[in-house]
């Protein structure tokens, strides 16, 4: 892994702008308390969250609307690359949440791309499916989409919620493991986005990813997983994550916030 994986994470789920994250970031320098990656969660990219708490909008994959998402909120970020150059100017490294099933809508910026490299009008509006068995599909969502997303200065991705056993049409694949290997083995991670680099040449790879079974020690670090916020769930993740490392799963990332309900003032 690279040497900033291993140090302060900061991450909340909410709708945070690009003014008050970088409030946050100063906070933490004003503080002294060191901080090396800004996780961003899915509202980065429009929600659409009051459809959503209604149920009232399902997109073309019948996911609910705005759960998948590619393109910035500009209420939130206005100018993405600048607010990216500062938090790189400010020595840490950022990672987006991806929730990858809805594929590619026709609100997404980069939708008309991708719906002519596959072959789709995009004046018809039709979605482009979510395919990870598909060499064709991958080519587009990595070289198009996140690419897009990356030459504005995002690090690396938080591959969330999305295991999607139903999609696979190879047998006893694990498309959850299949996609941490996509990811991990990317030209991203080749300076130039050269495929095959050198020991000189290549970054280290890193994917925040969910566990996807034996061998998945391959594709540090791990997401745990929504958590609740005790003594008792911090105590467990210390035997969890000592227990992991006996099938070589060593790098973890945990919610000591937790997620599923408000987190004790202790």
């Amino acid at each position: 892994l690279p040497r900033y994986a291993y140090g302060g994470w900061y991450s909340r789920y909410w709708s945070w702008s690009d003014v008050e994250l970088r409030d946050i970031v100063k906070e933490y320098e004003e503080r002294d308390i060191p901080l090396d990656v800004l996780v961003i969660d899915m509202n980065w990219h429009p929600s659409f969250e009051k459809e959503r708490a209604m149920n009232a909008s399902r997109d073309q994959a019948h996911q609910p609307k705005g759960w998948t998402g590619y393109t910035w909120d500009r209420t939130l970020f206005p100018s993405p690359s600048k607010f990216l150059q500062y938090i790189d100017r400010r020595g840490l490294s950022t990672t987006l949440n991806l929730h990858p099933a809805g594929g590619i809508e026709p609100w997404e910026d980069t939708y008309p791309d991708v719906a002519t490299e596959m072959g789709i009008d995009p004046a018809s509006g039709k979605f482009v499916p979510f395919k990870p068995s598909d060499p064709h599909n991958m080519f587009a969502w990595f070289n198009i989409t996140l690419a897009k997303r990356e030459v504005e200065g995002v690090d690396f991705w938080w591959l969330d919620w999305q295991q999607g056993e139903t999609w696979m049409k190879q047998p006893d694949v694990n498309p959850t493991f299949w996609l941490n290997h996509l990811f991990w083995s990317k030209p991203h991670f080749s300076k130039s986005g050269m495929e095959s680099g050198t020991p000189e040449t290549r970054r280290r790879p890193i994917l925040f990813g969910r566990w996807g079974g034996l061998g998945n020690h391959r594709y540090a670090l791990g997401f745990s997983g929504d958590v609740n916020p005790s003594w008792a769930s911090l105590k467990f993740q210390v035997q969890f994550t000592l227990t992991a490392a006996n099938v070589l799963f060593s790098y973890w990332s945990h919610d000591l916030g937790g997620h599923l309900k408000p987190c004790p003032a202790e």
